[in-house]
């Protein structure tokens, strides 16, 4: 188990804790950036077991997933730092003046195509509720997710978000 203080990450991801990561969750679908600059990823959280005999926690998806994690990232400062203020900028301006920027329609297609399909219980006929989270204008994606697919949503947690008009 990682025992991280709050604010002493730095914004880095040891291998130790990648690995603690991964012993849990399984990334089952990632969106790299589109040409709007969305991106997000899917994770399923394994089911916990305990070993009878030895005593240790370990975790599988051999049963299905107990959760869906929904992450949607924000702003990524590439190599082109003055396209992507450029783009920032854009977008902020966009938000700034109740416009809907276009990384919500890419939100909507990846819904649609990629986890709405991947998450359909069949033996359910059902869509599981899952978890959404997001940063910065993740956070904002994440929000207009709940608000757009309120069936799928179980809970949400943004960071640092820019907040729509429901949510302020």
């Amino acid at each position: 188990m990682c025992r991280c203080k709050v604010g002493t990450l730095k914004g880095e991801f040891s291998p130790l804790q990648a690995k603690h990561f991964f012993e849990r969750y399984d990334l089952l679908l990632h969106q790299p950036n589109t040409d709007s600059g969305f991106s997000a990823t899917l994770f399923g959280e394994k089911r916990k077991q305990k070993n009878t005999e030895s005593k240790e926690i370990s975790y599988t998806a051999e049963y299905g997933y107990i959760n869906y994690i929904l992450a949607f990232r924000g702003t990524e400062m590439g190599s082109d730092k003055i396209k992507a203020m450029l783009n920032d900028f854009y977008t902020n301006f966009l938000l700034g003046t109740n416009q809907i920027p276009e990384q919500y329609f890419d939100l909507i297609h990846f819904v649609e195509t990629k986890i709405k399909p991947r998450i359909y219980d069949t033996s359910s006929q059902s869509y599981p509720k899952i978890t959404i989270v997001g940063h910065s204008l993740g956070g904002f994606l994440a929000q207009m997710c709940a608000l757009s697919y309120d069936e799928l949503v179980n809970e949400i947690y943004t960071y640092n978000n820019i907040e729509t008009k429901e949510s302020a």
